[in-house]
Formats: structure tokens, C-alpha cells, sequence
């Protein structure tokens, strides 16, 4: 599990901070949302305020010899240039809002295949933290010209650990997760 420590300086102490989370893209498969892809873009780049952390799953990453692979469920990017465009798009589209990113995982399909290096990759090229499948992160609030610490909180995050596809099932592994790594937010 990876563990890291990031820093948010505020004007006043009652300022906001907007915690956006994102997952779950699966570019490349004819189900992925680019227009909502791009509003989610949109408002965060323009919020102040706004800290991203990124969950995986960014690209569906189904090629011919996975197991549960569809060629009717491809999306034209994917059929044309395969797993690599779908990454460079990704990166394309986030790098506007690269200095909210606190930090990116690679989710299951990220990990499946022999290619598994394109989100650190991706990290490495943006200057984003590379927080694997699952991350402990303390996120520090510091007023403007005072050097005290106003608050923390810590976040667990990841990008899931299975659990079944019901929602119960779901929220039972999230309470399992809170009974092992505690955290302000999960």
C-alpha cells in the first residue's frame, strides 16, 4: 500500500476544498462517456479549489486475448490504434488539470495484460503520484502565512477490491476496508 503526504494551503480557515474523484473511464469501450469525460475536465479546471484523485480503470484494455474480449464492444479509438491511443488520450485530456491531480492508481483492467506500465508512466510524465491499487494519503491544510497546521485528514483510497456487482456487496467491502485502515475519508 502506498502512503504519501500532500500539502493544500488555504486563505482562511473555514475555505473549502472540493475533492473530486474520478474512475472508472474505460476508454475504448463503446460505453465510455467522452462527453461527460470532458465536463468533468471543464469544472474542475476551473474550480479553485478542486483536488483530484484518480481511481483507474482508464482504458478497458480488452485485446484479443482476453478472456472476455468483444470486438463489437470496442469504440473506434480502440480498434484503430488499441490500448496505447486510449492512454495518450487519457493524458491529453487531464493534462490541463495535472497540478489538482493528488494522486492516480491503476485499476484491475489497467492491470491486466502484459502492458501494465501506462499509468505510472503517464505519472512519471505529468508529475502526478503514482499511488498503485490502493493508498493511504494525508492531506495537510496550511493557512497562507502561517506555518501552523490547520487540520488533516486522512483518505483511503483505491481503486476497489471487488465485492460482487450488488451494491450491498460493495458497501459491505468498503465497512470491511474501515475495520482494517482507518481513515477520515474511504
Amino acid at each position: 500500500m502506498e502512503a504519501h503526504f500532500v500539502e493544500k494551503l488555504l486563505s482562511r480557515s473555514n475555505e473549502d476544498i472540493h475533492l473530486y474523484v474520478l474512475t472508472d473511464f474505460h476508454i475504448g469501450h463503446i460505453n465510455h462517456d467522452e462527453k461527460k469525460f470532458n465536463e468533468a475536465i471543464k469544472v474542475i479546471r476551473e474550480d479553485p479549489l478542486a483536488m483530484v484523485l484518480i481511481l483507474g480503470d482508464i482504458a478497458d484494455k480488452r485485446d484479443y486475448r482476453h478472456k472476455f474480449f468483444d470486438p463489437d464492444q470496442q469504440a473506434p479509438i480502440a480498434r484503430k490504434n488499441f490500448i496505447w491511443e486510449c492512454y495518450k488520450l487519457f493524458k491529453k485530456k487531464i493534462k490541463p488539470i495535472k497540478d489538482k491531480i493528488i494522486g492516480m492508481h491503476c485499476g484491475n483492467h489497467d492491470m491486466s495484460g502484459t502492458d501494465t506500465h501506462y499509468i505510472e508512466e503517464i505519472c512519471a510524465d505529468l508529475g502526478i503520484k503514482y499511488l498503485g491499487y490502493r493508498a493511504i494519503t494525508v492531506l495537510r491544510i496550511r493557512l497562507k502565512g502561517k506555518g501552523d497546521l490547520n487540520r488533516a485528514f486522512t483518505i483511503f483510497s483505491s481503486h476497489g477490491s471487488g465485492g460482487g456487482r450488488n451494491n450491498g456487496s460493495k458497501v459491505n467491502r468498503i465497512e470491511q476496508e474501515a475495520l482494517s485502515t482507518e481513515a477520515d475519508i474511504y
